[in-house]
């Protein structure tokens, strides 16, 4: 059966209907939650509405964490999401660099959380490698991941089926890692790319070819990236000359990646143009939600909704576009997060947005309420 099978007998739908019927009874949720962490408790309830109602009914609280990752600081941030103030920093450890670099060869990009030891792995752009931080604290732990050679400019970063996956912009591919027995590294197993992913610059003063930004895992287990098409490395690009699309990389049973295929965007009409994607993040739902240089967040439908990837609407606009530029001093948006809701901020889910001006960076983490 295809992993795309949106039938009623699909995987994604038999789960459904397994959580919904035997998870969640009375009888059998109760015996679940006492074997619990605290941390499976939360990663549980941020994508499952049914166990969040009851554990909202049995008065389960905790703290929401808000990490982002400050690139031309080279830092790694947990901020209090409420109040904004930072609880732990994290710099890259000297050990971690070569003897020829400098602190700020560090550059860090994506970040994602392991949901096997809780801590986070973020992408050393410059540095070709990916550093794990303790989740508790932030505390560096060391290099995970190394590329081989030839494979630069790491960007997005998930997990899935026990493997870590990160996107590489130069050139566009996906490399797959899984940890070695006996190392705790994470080691090379393969890399994909096709079309899709990369294509060669035409020439290199405007370097126009395929980049790969963010990455995450879909309800449905498989890889969604952020696809810039026709990049433009050249400063005042007109709107109607940049466009992109999110990618889907089908996976196996054991994690390998077996194809790709464009999901959504990239269709030419004005409300569901993606304007150098970079952000993108699932809700519990299912629904895609994409970050546009248009100063926007776009929704789309899931994997396994009735029409995968078609546009539903604009969920988010700041209006720093104007006359297909961007306005002076604009903060524009980089990436977006779905948050099941946090406590003192509005009532229900949260868009988490990270925005940022250029040339003198002054970023930003806004929320916006979904009604």
């Amino acid at each position: 059966m295809s992993r795309l099978d949106r039938s009623s007998a699909s995987p994604y739908a038999m789960a459904s209907r397994v959580s919904t019927e035997v998870l969640l009874s009375n009888d059998v949720l109760p015996l679940i939650i006492v074997h619990l962490t605290r941390r499976e408790a939360i990663n549980l309830s941020a994508v499952c509405r049914g166990l969040r109602e009851i554990l909202s009914a049995n008065k389960f609280t905790y703290t929401a964490r808000l990490v982002v990752v400050a690139s031309e600081s080279n830092c790694l941030l947990d901020l209090c999401p409420k109040s904004g103030d930072v609880l732990h920093c994290a710099k890259v450890s000297a050990r971690a660099l070569r003897k020829d670099e400098k602190l700020s060869s560090f550059w860090p990009t994506g970040v994602a959380m392991s949901p096997y030891d809780g801590d986070y792995y973020v992408c050393q752009y410059k540095g070709q490698q990916v550093l794990q931080f303790r989740g508790s604290d932030l505390s560096f732990r060391g290099v995970a991941a190394k590329f081989p050679k030839g494979y630069m400019s790491p960007e997005g970063i998930c997990f899935s089926k026990k493997c870590l996956y990160v996107v590489c912009a130069d050139p566009g591919a996906i490399w797959r890692f899984r940890k070695a027995i006996g190392t705790g590294l994470y080691e090379a197993m393969s890399a994909f790319s096709t079309d899709y992913l990369y294509q060669p610059a035409i020439n290199n003063r405007s370097f126009c070819g395929h980049v790969p930004w963010g990455m995450t895992t879909g309800p449905d287990g498989n890889l969604y990236i952020a696809m810039e098409e026709g990049y433009k490395a050249l400063k005042d690009v007109p709107l109607n000359q940049m466009t992109g699309s999110v990618v889907v990389a089908q996976l196996d049973d054991e994690g390998k990646i077996v194809s790709t295929a464009k999901f959504c965007g990239a269709r030419g009409k004005r409300d569901e143009r993606l304007c150098r994607p970079s952000g993108i993040s699932f809700d519990a739902e299912g629904n895609l939600y994409v970050t546009s240089l248009t100063d926007e967040v776009l929704m789309y439908k899931g994997p396994s909704t009735d029409r995968p990837g078609e546009f539903i609407k604009v969920v988010a606009s700041w209006g720093g576009f104007v006359n297909c530029k961007a306005r002076a001093g604009a903060l524009l948006p980089w990436d977006v997060k779905w948050h099941p809701g946090i406590t003192g901020i509005g009532k229900g889910p949260l868009l988490l947005v990270t925005r940022h001006t250029e040339p003198k960076s002054c970023p930003a983490v806004q929320a916006k309420m979904l009604v």
